[in-house]
């Protein structure tokens, strides 16, 4: 199993470790990360499928598919400089981060933070998206706010795969 432990709620400037706990044990997806449970307060943390990771992005490993915004950056994508994906991998990852979406959203559930940071891949561009900690329900919205909500994940697809 993998452990990832909260910094202090208070400083956690990306979501609620709360939510994460929540949303994420309520998902079974083969393109999410699995929660096996979760540790109890004083220090909050997830229990997690273990996923082993690969930095070089070759052979059976997982890595990051990219790295974290900025504030330069917060409303794209950035890769290392050199970066390049072939069109098998590019095909496979963004249909499994669209499965998994449309997965959460089949139980009116948002990501909130669906960026290529909160997404590790294989190699051969299998995608697990997590970080739930921005996810929410957005039921108690209405059904009239249903599409809204989806279409800024869409469009946060949209950045993903451009």
């Amino acid at each position: 199993v993998a452990l990832k432990l909260f910094r202090d709620a208070g400083t956690v400037t990306d979501g609620d470790p709360a939510h994460e706990i929540d949303v994420g044990s309520a998902l079974t997806h083969p393109n999410v990360i699995r929660v096996l449970g979760a540790t109890p307060r004083p220090q909050l943390g997830l229990v997690l499928e273990l996923l082993q990771l690969n930095k070089a992005s070759a052979g059976g490993g997982w890595g990051e598919l990219g790295k974290p915004p900025n504030f330069d950056t917060c409303a794209r994508d950035t890769y290392p400089a050199g970066t390049t994906f072939g069109a098998p991998f590019v095909l496979r990852a963004l249909s499994g981060v669209a499965a998994a979406c449309a997965h959460l959203h089949a139980q009116q559930l948002s990501h909130g933070d669906l960026y290529a940071h909160n997404t590790l891949v294989r190699h051969d561009g299998e995608p697990k998206v997590g970080d739930f900690g921005a996810a929410y329900n957005y039921a108690p919205l209405g059904a009239e706010a249903a599409p809204l909500v989806e279409r800024v994940e869409v469009r946060a697809f949209g950045c993903l795969a451009e």
